[in-house]
């Protein structure tokens, strides 16, 4: 027995260093889409640039194995364009969402450097809308609470996969975000509007 509470003794620092929790500040780029699908036809529309910014969690729970849940503001949307040159006919719609990935990772062996791949769910909360047009030299806004103004959900949810490095403080990932959700209320059948991105994020581990 004196054995056993001196192993535990000497094993309980390392087991508590293993299941430390690390916070995180995240930053990065974002290559959003939306796919619009129609009678039978799904067409993606051209990508929007944005950025996704927040905070994040990792806590080792297996040999390996980390939970890592984030609370992130993405913008997303699209933009579409039409014409060439200055008859060329620009529309922008701008999403914006509190997201919560709810991911796991599973780390890979290596020096300094450590490769891992991450997966799981997340749900997303809209902040804000709101569409941009532009022909011919002018450009008309419009937010999407007025009364003509599209009816989209304001929860989406959808599942997340990636890959990344991981060195000392610092994290790259590179995943992506592919919405489930129908964006749009009272859809007819057959039709939706869904959330595609891409995520190129940096990540700042802080005690």
């Amino acid at each position: 027995m004196q054995r056993l509470a001196l192993l535990g003794l000497v094993l309980a620092p390392v087991m508590s260093a293993r299941a430390q929790t690390k916070g995180s500040v995240i930053g990065g780029y974002v290559s959003a889409k939306v796919s619009e699908s129609f009678e039978g036809t799904t067409v993606t529309l051209d990508s929007r640039a944005g950025f996704a910014v927040g905070l994040g969690m990792t806590r080792d729970i297996a040999h390996d194995i980390a939970f890592a849940p984030e609370l992130l503001y993405v913008q997303k949307g699209f933009d579409e364009t039409s014409g060439t040159g200055a008859s060329a006919d620009e529309f922008k719609f701008k999403l914006g969402y509190i997201e919560v990935p709810i991911l796991f990772r599973a780390m890979f062996a290596g020096r300094s450097v450590h490769p891992f791949v991450t997966a799981g769910p997340a749900i997303a909360f809209k902040v804000s809308c709101s569409g941009e047009a532009s022909t011919g030299g002018s450009t008309v806004s419009q937010d999407c609470s007025v009364n003509d103004g599209p009816n989209l959900s304001s929860v989406d949810f959808g599942v997340i996969v990636g890959a990344g490095l991981s060195y000392h403080n610092l994290t790259f990932s590179a995943r992506y975000d592919a919405g489930l959700a129908n964006l749009e209320k009272n859809a007819p059948a057959g039709e939706s509007l869904k959330n595609r991105a891409w995520l190129f994020l940096v990540s700042l581990a802080v005690k």
